[in-house]
């Protein structure tokens, strides 16, 4: 029986770090969308990125391995361009600092 009370804190933590991994990138997009469009707008943003999310997961959830096989097979490239190479021309550095001699 206590085997099984420590299994639950383990889910606990687990269902707290996906809530957190969830809502993190939510409300990056919220605060970036913010500076575009305005400060007095943060909860009507945060709320159609939200409804945005939800409508998508209704739609895919029956479809996951399909989507799966499209993102890999399609945007793999996208993903080696933006996990790689450009992290390779940030190592290059600005041009406009002033450099010291």
């Amino acid at each position: 029986i206590n085997v099984g009370r420590f299994d639950h804190v383990a889910l606990f933590f687990l269902a707290l770090s996906s809530s957190i991994a969830i809502t993190l990138p939510v409300m990056m997009s919220t605060h970036c969308l913010t500076l575009v469009f305005g400060e007095n707008k943060r909860l009507t943003i945060s709320l159609l990125l939200t409804l945005l999310l939800l409508v998508i997961c209704i739609l895919f959830s029956s479809k996951y391995l399909a989507c799966f096989n499209f993102i890999s097979r399609y945007f793999a490239p996208v993903f080696i361009l933006f996990g790689y190479i450009l992290p390779l021309f940030a190592l290059r550095g600005n041009k406009n600092e002033i450099q010291e001699s």
